[in-house]
C-alpha cells in the first residue's frame, strides 16, 4: 500500500502491505512468550492513539494508509 521513511537522517524505509483473511496459527519456533491480540476495528484506531494504548508513529501512518487504500477500494 505503500511506502514510509520513519527516520529523516537515515536511508531507512518500511513497505506497508494489507494481509487479508488471515487466522491465528502456531508454528514450531514461533514466539517462546505469547503475543497479546487484540481485535480494534479500523475505523477506532486513532482512540487507540487518543488513549496512548498506540504510540508508535510508523503503525499509526500504517493503519492511516490501510484505512485510505480500503476507502479507495469501496
Amino acid at each position: 500500500m505503500g511506502e514510509l521513511h520513519p527516520f529523516k537522517y537515515l536511508t531507512s524505509r518500511q513497505f506497508v502491505f494489507l494481509a487479508r483473511d488471515l487466522s491465528p496459527s502456531k508454528l514450531e519456533r514461533d514466539e517462546v512468550y505469547p503475543v497479546g491480540i487484540r481485535a480494534v476495528p479500523l475505523g477506532n484506531f486513532i482512540d487507540l492513539v487518543e488513549r496512548g494504548d498506540l504510540q508508535d508513529a510508523t503503525a499509526i501512518a500504517a493503519l492511516f494508509l490501510a484505512q485510505r487504500f480500503l476507502e479507495q477500494e469501496k
